[in-house]
């Protein structure tokens, strides 16, 4: 793109009726922040409102998703146009341009190569999305061996009794034994017994 003559844009209407940008870059954008080629404050404008690109083949401007809009000559603009000389460029309803390649401006060596020219879109200006939040992991049990299945049936069992716990109670119910067979012994007893015991106490038979 040796010795093209570089486009100009000239405000129409809005603030500083009559200023004219030089289209330097091969990518020119229009916004409301700093880091465009054309700056335009104010909230109606969006941060990066249009692109205009200056190629070999023609000049092609482009909206990027602004929210109150590109007019071309009255008509929104809602794909990527090629513009023409004394084209009119209105974004929102704040400020116009119109777009000229007027002889009288010098020619110059664009600084960037065409091949170097990156098409950005809306997305390049916007937060990128929410990543959603991550499913949290399932737990799989490794699968038991059939040793170590316990049925329904089993679990209902009661523990099995230790032998010290079957010998306990055998004594106790030895010993319960023994007590009512002498309970039916005494009350049985003849007297004699009775005399006998009695003596063997050394208490006096009443």
């Amino acid at each position: 793109m040796d010795n093209l003559q570089r486009p100009v844009l000239i405000v129409q209407e809005g603030p500083n009726a009559g200023e004219i940008y030089v289209l330097e870059e091969l990518l020119n954008t229009i916004g409301r922040t700093q880091d465009n080629q054309v700056v335009v404050d104010s909230t109606r404008i969006s941060r990066r409102h249009v692109q205009i690109k200056v190629l070999s083949s023609g000049t092609i401007i482009e909206d990027m998703g602004s929210t109150n809009g590109t007019w071309i000559n009255g008509q929104r603009l809602t794909d990527a146009r090629r513009l023409n000389t004394d084209d009119i460029i209105q974004l929102a309803d704040y400020i116009s341009f119109r777009y000229v390649m007027p002889d009288r401006y010098q020619t110059a060596r664009f600084p960037l190569d065409e091949a170097e020219v990156v098409t950005h879109t809306l997305e390049d200006y916007t937060d990128p999305p929410q990543s959603e939040p991550a499913q949290p992991a399932t737990y799989t049990p490794a699968p038991e061996s059939s040793a170590s299945i316990i049925t329904l049936e089993e679990e209902s069992l009661p523990a099995e009794r230790s032998t010290w716990s079957y010998v306990v109670i055998g004594a106790l119910v030895l010993g319960i034994l023994i007590c009512i067979a002498i309970a039916i012994y005494l009350w049985f007893a003849p007297v004699e017994f009775w005399y006998w015991l009695f003596e063997l106490l050394g208490v006096q038979y009443p």
